[in-house]
């Protein structure tokens, strides 16, 4: 008894010297043991042990309180309930959602049933600045600048080497604003086979208005997306790095027009290859999405990158913006509206603005490397134009390749391969994968659709079943406009 009372007397004074102050180092009270067990980019680990018994605190009575500011306030410190302990009164908490490469200050909070509350000492740590995000010290002056006959928002790399390109927004000389660092957004093979994050870059910075980056020494095929990024760490704008051979020209029949002999983002022509496959987009928008990792569509799996790509929204004048889709090139864009067939939301005529056809200059936002464009559609378009039809006809579908060969059809080439890439929409799956297949133009021909080249066992000319939504593949054209 005579023990209990000593105890029961040093919580007391130690509970008016905590009311007194605010504060109280756990080193001497011993209340809690607190050990930062992990340290992310964007989250710690705690570890902790609670060393007063459960008749003296609740569970949910035991804090951990947290600021980013200069000076640590408990009054304005954000709290997180430690609100899993075993019998032995162990626990572990995580605070997630942090800033990167950014310090915080912290300690734990116990209130006891007495109803005073026991503080911890102050103390801080430092999130990571995240890989993605480190600046890697190149040499700019010996760089090969992609951007010097145009700047795009996609640029072709065939080989190993050091390149840089300007930091003005895709198809003009604008700046993208001030701009404080380069920064990866993802890598891909396009296939089954997840890359190691720097498989395909191996470092990039931000020099004198120009992003500069290494390719690894090995030449890998695939996919990548650069960003520059402002002094708060907001993407002000990104471009498709594209690694494959340079893609052969496919001249159409009756001065359709030269069309690549690929999808934007494939990494082979060949009928049946997976890399012919390419990439998918939302139309009039500039950034790309991951395909299939496979042409067999009932075993349909997304093809493999270095993140995780975060859930879609729904558009509103929040995420249905321009400027939503520049700051988040990875997000996809949906309608809780059936009858709304665009992800852009306002009524504007100048969402008509975001690809022009080949009469009028190339927009900032066509995803093509400089040089090319999204074609033009509709009965005026190149895939009308080269068959001389409008209307739809048999083509000879095939099965085990999963695609159609147009060879003797648009060109004379003996093989023009449109593989069959299904068509991505809503909740972010793939439909109608086998003998699908929908091409992007730049025709816009009412509000919600676009116009699409289009097969499903025929030829036609359509507008987009799932309006500008869905995400389907470009085949880039020749860009004849005259400046």
């Amino acid at each position: 008894r005579m023990k209990r009372r000593v105890i029961f007397w040093v919580v007391s004074c130690v509970a008016f010297f905590v009311a007194s102050c605010g504060r109280l180092d756990s080193s001497k009270t011993e209340i809690v043991d607190l050990h930062l067990e992990e340290i992310r980019d964007f989250s710690v680990k705690f570890t902790g042990h609670l060393n007063v018994s459960a008749s003296d605190v609740s569970f949910t009575d035991v804090y951990i309180l947290w600021s980013d500011e200069a000076t640590f306030d408990i009054a304005s410190a954000k709290l997180r309930i430690v609100s899993l302990i075993d019998p032995d009164q162990n626990f572990s908490i995580v605070l997630p959602n942090l800033k990167a490469d950014t310090e915080y200050h912290y300690c734990y909070c116990v209130k006891l049933r007495s109803g005073v509350e026991v503080y911890g000492e102050v103390l801080s740590f430092k999130t990571l600045l995240p890989l993605y995000d480190k600046q890697t010290d190149l040499d700019i002056a010996s760089a090969i600048d992609l951007s010097s006959s145009g700047s795009a928002n996609c640029y072709i790399i065939s080989e190993s080497g050091l390149y840089k390109f300007r930091t003005t927004k895709g198809n003009s000389q604008v700046s993208v604003g001030n701009v404080a660092s380069a920064s990866m957004i993802w890598e891909t093979f396009g296939t089954s086979v997840a890359p190691e994050k720097f498989d395909l870059i191996s470092g990039f910075c931000y020099k004198d208005g120009f992003i500069v980056f290494k390719t690894s020494d090995s030449f890998k095929e695939g996919n990548a997306l650069l960003a520059a990024k402002d002094a708060k760490g907001e993407i002000l704008w990104s471009w498709h790095i594209w690694f494959t051979d340079q893609p052969k020209e496919q001249v159409y029949f009756n001065n359709a027009g030269i069309l690549m002999d690929r999808n934007i983002g494939a990494t082979s022509a060949t009928p049946g290859d997976v890399g012919a496959l390419g990439l998918m987009y939302q139309w009039g928008r500039k950034d790309p999405f991951l395909g299939s990792s496979t042409t067999k569509f009932e075993d349909f799996t997304y093809a493999e990158s270095t993140i995780t790509w975060p859930a879609h929204v729904y558009s509103d004048l929040v995420y249905g913006t321009i400027e939503y889709t520049i700051a988040h090139p990875t997000t996809l864009i949906l309608q809780e509206d059936d009858d709304k067939l665009d992800w852009y939301y306002s009524n504007i005529r100048f969402d008509e603005m975001r690809w022009l056809e080949s009469t009028e200059p190339k927009t900032i936002y066509d995803p093509c490397p400089a040089g090319w464009r999204v074609p033009d559609g509709g009965v005026n378009g190149v895939w009308a134009k080269a068959i001389k039809k409008t209307s739809s006809f048999s083509c000879p579908y095939d099965t085990k390749k999963t695609g159609v060969n147009f060879s003797g059809m648009f060109g004379d080439d003996p093989i023009i391969w449109y593989p069959a890439t299904g068509y991505l929409v809503g909740r972010y799956r793939f439909a109608d994968g086998p003998e699908r297949a929908e091409y992007w133009s730049a025709t816009k021909s009412y509000y919600g659709r676009a116009s699409t080249f289009y097969y499903r066992g025929r030829l036609a000319e359509i507008h987009g079943l799932s309006g500008c939504i869905g995400a389907v593949p470009v085949r880039c054209s020749r860009d004849t406009y005259a400046q």
